[in-house]
């Protein structure tokens, strides 16, 4: 991307890429209070997870541009200063170790902000469109790009509606399925979400051709996909072997709560073990 170019756009598509990120933001925050309630989480421990996860995220985020740019300049190309590609890998990274930190449930914790980070990733490619970076193949029926001065497909829109899709799944799956595996809801989101990444970068725009066909005839965020991918099953994996789904749990909370109550119960109504010396008729006084 040319970013002399960019910056003779003028500052108004710089403007919209960012009013589109706080917007992103924001919905995430009243997305999270709205249902952290059904998680068992209360709303300031839930503030205190979206800016520390947040925070992780972004600096994931600008650590992936770097590994781009050393990737990218190995092969002539420029630099990226953020691969928002980060936030998938290093969200829950920060999610889990500040669950583990403050005695969480982490299981909890990443459930609930599955449908959060992954809304605030379709909202960071709507700004992708605003500044007019990561287009589509130029094509007949797509959107003009005065940044590459073409008409381009417009895989950044195409991408953040199918992330809305993915987000409304994982919002579904984390509040209502109720053979739901606990701690399962960032895996299978991530999982679907890097399918459909895959999908639409063939039709993905690279100034630098190497970038598209790195190995294999795929491009360096198709590779990152898989690997996200096969990561996201392996955690699946794990917890659908080791742990009950959630409707289980339920059940068998519910049914050891009523035998303790039964037991209670059953205990009060048994004579005491305890008997006194006149009942045994051994006299204890002292003469």
């Amino acid at each position: 991307m040319d970013l002399l170019k960019l910056e003779e756009l003028g500052i108004v598509p710089l403007i919209a890429s960012k009013v589109s990120l706080g917007i992103g933001f924001i919905v995430v925050i009243i997305l999270s209070f709205i249902i952290c309630k059904k998680h068992g989480i209360s709303k300031l421990s839930t503030l205190i997870f979206i800016l520390l996860g947040y925070s992780g995220g972004i600096y994931c985020s600008m650590l992936m541009g770097d590994f781009y740019t050393f990737v990218s300049r190995m092969y002539g190309g420029g630099k990226s200063n953020v691969a928002i590609f980060g936030v998938v890998v290093g969200l829950p990274l920060v999610l889990i170790a500040a669950s583990l930190i403050s005695g969480k449930d982490w299981k909890k914790i990443t459930d609930l902000f599955a449908p959060g980070a992954f809304l605030g990733l379709a909202f960071s490619k709507f700004g992708c469109f605003f500044a007019h970076c990561c287009p589509g193949i130029e094509c007949s029926f797509g959107t003009y790009n005065p940044l590459y001065e073409k008409v381009m497909f417009p895989s950044q829109l195409c991408e953040s509606v199918t992330m809305v899709l993915v987000v409304a799944f994982s919002f579904w799956y984390s509040l209502k399925y109720k053979k739901r595996i606990s701690g399962a809801a960032y895996p299978i989101t991530a999982m679907l979400y890097t399918f459909t990444r895959f999908c639409w970068e063939f039709l993905r725009y690279y100034d630098l051709d190497k970038m598209k066909h790195l190995l294999f005839g795929l491009s360096f965020w198709q590779l990152w996909c898989i690997v996200v991918f096969v990561n996201s099953c392996i955690w699946l994996l794990v917890l659908k072997n080791q742990k009950l789904t959630v409707l289980e749990e339920k059940y068998y909370t519910f049914i050891n709560a009523h035998l303790d109550a039964l037991k209670e119960k059953i205990k009060s109504k048994l004579p005491s073990k305890t008997k006194t010396a006149e009942d045994t008729g051994v006299n204890n006084s002292i003469s």
